[in-house]
């Protein structure tokens, strides 16, 4: 996971995602991270459902069930 600052800052975490639950056809996954990303020792893990993919694939939005964040990943820098 990356992003950037208002100030242009890169920062980033790693994190492992796989099926909420295999059997079902849904994008429903779940993140699990581990802080600090330095000491894998704690684990947090995160609901993450794909809720639309462009047709080319090149833009994807991504929420979570408590309907708090919304992210738009790009393969580009812009869109």
């Amino acid at each position: 996971n990356e992003t950037w600052t208002s100030s242009g800052k890169r920062d980033y975490i790693k994190g492992t995602a796989y099926k909420a639950d295999p059997a079902s056809d849904e994008a429903k996954l779940k993140v699990k991270f581990y802080l600090p990303p330095f000491l894998p020792v704690i684990p947090v893990v995160g609901d993450y459902w794909v809720l639309y993919v462009d047709d080319d694939y090149q833009y994807a939005l991504v929420g979570e069930p408590r309907r708090k964040d919304l992210w738009i990943l790009c393969r580009q820098t812009s869109m």
